[in-house]
């Protein structure tokens, strides 16, 4: 009973600092795409439980169902922030070259630094999160190279960018940092348990 009042106190906690994050922060990234209501509403309750996946992990411990609602929202989230929170630019297109981002942070342009960056820093947890419901390190290494090509081939479908190899490489760099970090990550968690 008290681990439940800890973790009722935990989330409550992460919903109004999620408020404040999404208020003060996201809310002006959002409204360029000029979503309808329920998306700003949908990207602070992420934020919320995405905070709470964080802290309670490190002070109480996930189970499955938390296990399972957190895999959900990095999901979402990656979706949100690669293809539905993104404009419709009319048209589609294929980038072949898979290091034009070199060529970008070289010329010192700091959007496509943002974007390299968010890039790599979006599917770090993949591969972490993916092994509580993937046991084999084979397939969850599958499961994210599918994720990550599928994400390039929606923007390509919808218009809502471009099928860019530079991107799925940054992707492949974040989802290999996330398999290096996962070993780290599951001995921290048996400290936990």
């Amino acid at each position: 009973m008290k681990n439940l009042f800890i973790k009722l106190f935990i989330l409550l906690s992460c919903v109004v600092v999620a408020y404040v994050i999404h208020y003060t922060w996201l809310t002006k990234y959002i409204s360029q795409t000029n979503p309808p209501i329920y998306i700003y509403i949908l990207v602070w309750i992420a934020l919320a439980i995405i905070l709470y996946g964080i802290v309670t992990f490190f002070f109480t411990g996930w189970n499955d169902i938390e296990r399972g609602i957190l895999l959900i929202v990095y999901y979402f989230c990656v979706l949100w922030l690669l293809v539905i929170g993104r404009q419709n630019y009319g048209y589609t297109d294929f980038s072949w070259n898979p290091f034009s981002f070199v060529f970008d942070i070289i010329n010192n342009d700091f959007n496509s630094r943002t974007l390299a960056f968010q890039n790599v820093l979006l599917f770090i947890p993949a591969p972490i999160i993916n092994q509580f419901f993937i046991k084999k390190r084979n397939t969850n290494v599958f499961l994210c190279a599918v994720i990550a090509i599928s994400v390039e081939f929606i923007q390509r479908i919808t218009g809502r960018g471009i099928f860019d190899l530079s991107d799925i490489t940054l992707y492949f760099i974040g989802i290999s940092i996330g398999f290096i970090l996962v070993n780290p990550f599951n001995k921290l968690e048996k400290i936990k348990l």
